[in-house]
């Protein structure tokens, strides 16, 4: 399996869930080799106790910013200790090779803030759509502000070919490269020769 995005707890919150804001989180991370999505994992804490929220995530190409992959709505039990939550619904959805992606975030706003981890990321790596919860995720994403943050977002994903998918592709090339050489047959290999016929 192969991964991109954030596999680390930020040491800071971000509210996306607040009853004057409510928003779409989202860090831009660039994809290795091709494949298909396993999950998106994002990690997530509410503001006090314990608190059960409905939550998206989804998937976005930067180039255009079209929707390619949204999870269904996951309803997670949360607490006061930032977690890593795993999102199996967007399992199939294509990744591109070396292709910069939004992995995102939105919650439904109840009765406290929710909060996403994050550290410093780079330039205008954070991007924010002030998109209201609907219950689906918009399609394209609206970029309202940009920020020097990265979530703590990734997605695991499967290599086109599946985990041997490179390794048969090098075989491949070594089969293509073999010479076979075949014996040489008798009568070449000595052409005088006359079988005797003994009376």
């Amino acid at each position: 399996m192969t991964i991109f995005g954030y596999e680390t707890i930020g040491a800071s919150l971000e509210a996306i869930s607040e009853d004057s804001d409510e928003h779409i989180s989202a860090s831009l991370f660039k994809s290795g080799v091709a494949g298909t999505l396993d999950n998106i994992k994002v990690a997530l804490r509410c503001a006090s106790g314990t608190r059960t929220a409905d939550i998206l995530v989804g998937m976005w190409k930067h180039s255009d910013l079209s929707l390619v992959s949204s999870s269904d709505i996951e309803n997670i039990t949360l607490t006061t200790t930032p977690t890593y939550y795993t999102f199996t619904s967007v399992s199939g959805d294509p990744v591109l090779a070396s292709t910069d992606y939004l992995l995102g975030v939105e919650a439904d706003y109840i009765d406290q803030k929710i909060y996403v981890s994050y550290d410093t990321g780079d330039t205008d790596q954070r991007h924010k759509d002030d998109h209201t919860w609907t219950g689906s995720l918009p399609n394209p994403f609206v970029v309202g502000l940009h920020g020097t943050i990265k979530y703590s977002i990734y997605a695991t994903y499967t290599p086109t070919g599946g985990a041997g998918g490179e390794a048969v592709g090098s075989f491949q090339g070594l089969a293509r490269d073999l010479t076979l050489t075949l014996p040489t047959p008798f009568s070449k290999r000595f052409p005088k020769f006359k079988p005797r016929i003994l009376i």
